[in-house]
């Protein structure tokens, strides 16, 4: 009887269309990108935007203006193939050259560069290789 009922309720589940699966948990920006922050390892180091406070988990969108932003139009020429004018300020070029990176990082194609995609981009290091540097440094 036990077996029947759980049956049952599974059955309802899935033809309701309602998941047991755990809800997916986004990752949230704890500050706008306003400056950058140099992480580093033994062999190399790379510039990557943060907050003031030297925080990597960080947010910027079309509009903002700085060496933040500097730092992702680097990254999306050498490591996602853009082609870019480095000029520190997010255009649309910019918006649009972020959607393309996310395509390529399999994350959601926004042009927002919020916490899903810094934990997903690489970065170009010292040595000329992208990498995409752990969050602990």
């Amino acid at each position: 009887m036990k077996r029947k009922f759980v049956s049952v309720v599974l059955a309802t589940v899935l033809l309701s269309g309602l998941s047991l699966a755990a809800p997916a948990v986004a990752h949230a920006a704890v500050g706008s990108c306003t400056t950058t922050k140099t992480i580093a390892d033994s062999q190399a180091h790379a510039t990557v935007p943060s907050t003031s406070s030297g925080n990597r988990d960080c947010a910027m969108s079309q509009g903002a203006v700085g060496n933040h932003v500097r730092a992702l139009q680097s990254a999306l020429n050498s490591c996602y193939d853009a082609h870019l004018t480095v000029d520190g300020v997010f255009g649309a070029a910019t918006k649009s050259a972020l959607k393309t990176a996310q395509l390529w990082m399999g994350i959601t194609q926004d042009g927002v560069y919020g916490s899903q995609t810094n934990h997903a981009m690489n970065f170009r290091d010292s040595s000329g290789y992208c990498y995409n540097f752990p969050f602990e440094w």
